[in-house]
């Protein structure tokens, strides 16, 4: 293992523990099974969506407000590690708050 994950383990553990009842022993980051190759499920006019960032210890989120009473969508993005990959994305939809 390298010293890069376990410090990113560590940080993670620490993040965990005060949420959980006994010692944290290890962490890991998972997703949906099939995510990568996932169809879409809808589609909205973009002007009928707002988007909005909220920012975390260890992720940002990306949250959409959708049209109506359809409800919300909220992503995580891993702060950690990611070296902005995903300002871009924040950015176009003007979504830095």
């Amino acid at each position: 293992m390298s010293d890069k994950n376990e410090k990113y383990r560590a940080q993670l553990r620490e993040a965990t523990a005060p949420h959980c009842d006994g010692d944290v022993e290890t962490v890991g980051i998972f997703q949906p099974k099939g995510v990568l190759g996932a169809r879409p499920l809808a589609e909205w006019d973009r002007g009928a969506v707002t988007a909005s960032r909220e920012h975390g210890t260890a992720t940002d989120q990306l949250i959409l407000e959708l049209p109506g009473d359809e409800g919300t969508i909220r992503f995580e993005s891993m702060k950690l590690m990611s070296g902005g990959f995903n300002e871009p994305v924040f950015e176009a939809l003007n979504a830095v708050g």
